[in-house]
């Protein structure tokens, strides 16, 4: 079978259960233009040199995802998720497919000069050396202008969030050493983490053009949608990556190790990640609601309850990047005829 296929009749039982809207809108001369700033950007940092290279580039599609995610965003926020998109995968890559992600080490030399990079952002000390270009230079670049258009607090959420995933990477590259996939609870605490999803929605602030109440930041309420829309982003990418990975015995799969683990068949597998997603929708509207309890009750003002309802809209609207995936040569070629995109519900 081809891979479409095999995508097709793994994804086919999910998606007639998908619970969020799928086939959004883009402006094609939005986007493309976008496209064409991202990868000068690239290129000055030495992301992308040569043909092969800029092709990758352009095949990566991360002014599309993007687009999808922050459906709001200005142009000026837009570019700046994009390459914000284009600097994780390519630091993704370097774990999925080159020596990086073989042993614990090597992962190590390769996050330690980002936690420094970043503690160096968040303070008046100099930046370390780094070379004209590549990931690092391009890292303290997106660092020096985000923070920009932070405030402060946003900016050291931000922070947290990147130093966790860095220290995510390591941990699942010592899973990947030991060769054994970790248990289904062992794996849900990690995910949240280990792909970068909490700092892409550290942006929906600026793509909506709002600013939460400084005490929500301290709420469960913020912690639990923020929590749950990441695990929703990270397992849509398990769902959509699933034959993807099991054709290179991948590991770090919620789709693979309730298959594996659990018994289920491949397309069970795929439906129960969707009923887990349902599950963390429902968390997150739950939380929604005692949000609005509150406001009822005077903890936030009209002004402020309006910026979390923005808020919580565009935590929902990063999930319809789902669509990307079925524009990515990465992930099988899928099309929308092949695996039955079903309205949006």
């Amino acid at each position: 079978m081809t891979p479409g296929h095999d995508a097709a009749a793994l994804l086919e039982p999910a998606l007639a259960e998908w619970p969020l809207p799928l086939n959004s809108p883009l402006d094609p001369a939005r986007i493309d233009t976008a496209q064409h700033n991202s990868l000068i950007w690239a290129e000055h940092f030495h992301l992308a040199t040569g043909t092969t290279a800029q092709q990758r580039l352009r095949d990566l599609r991360a002014a599309q995802l993007a687009g999808y995610g922050y459906p709001r965003a200005d142009d000026h926020i837009l570019l700046l998720g994009i390459q914000w998109v284009t600097w994780f995968f390519l630091l993704d890559d370097l774990f999925e497919d080159g020596p990086t992600g073989a042993t614990t080490d090597q992962s190590t030399q390769v996050t330690e000069p980002l936690h420094h990079i970043l503690d160096a952002a968040n303070t008046a000390a100099p930046q370390p050396a780094q070379s004209a270009g590549g990931l690092q230079a391009a890292f303290a670049d997106l660092l020096d202008r985000t923070r920009v258009v932070m405030a402060p607090l946003q900016f050291r959420e931000l922070s947290t969030h990147l130093h966790d995933y860095f220290h995510a990477l390591v941990d699942e590259t010592t899973w990947r050493e030991r060769n054994t996939p970790p248990d289904l609870h062992t794996f849900l605490r990690l995910r949240r983490d280990t792909a970068p999803a909490l700092p892409l929605l550290d942006l929906v602030e600026q793509a909506q053009n709002i600013r939460l109440p400084t005490s929500f930041y301290d709420s469960p309420e913020y912690d639990t949608m923020l929590g749950t829309a990441a695990d929703i982003a990270s397992w849509i990418n398990d769902v959509f990556s699933a034959p993807k990975e099991l054709a290179e015995d991948g590991l770090f799969n919620l789709v693979l190790i309730m298959h594996r683990s659990d018994g289920l068949t491949l397309p069970q597998a795929g439906r129960a990640a969707v009923a887990r997603i349902k599950q963390q929708l429902q968390a997150f509207n739950d939380a929604q609601q005692r949000v609005q309890g509150d406001h009822r009750a005077g903890l936030y003002s009209d002004e402020g309850h309006a910026a979390i309802r923005s808020w919580a809209s565009g935590l929902l609207a990063f999930q319809q990047h789902a669509t990307w995936y079925f524009h990515h040569p990465r992930y099988g070629h899928l099309t929308p005829a092949a695996t039955k995109i079903p309205q949006p519900q």
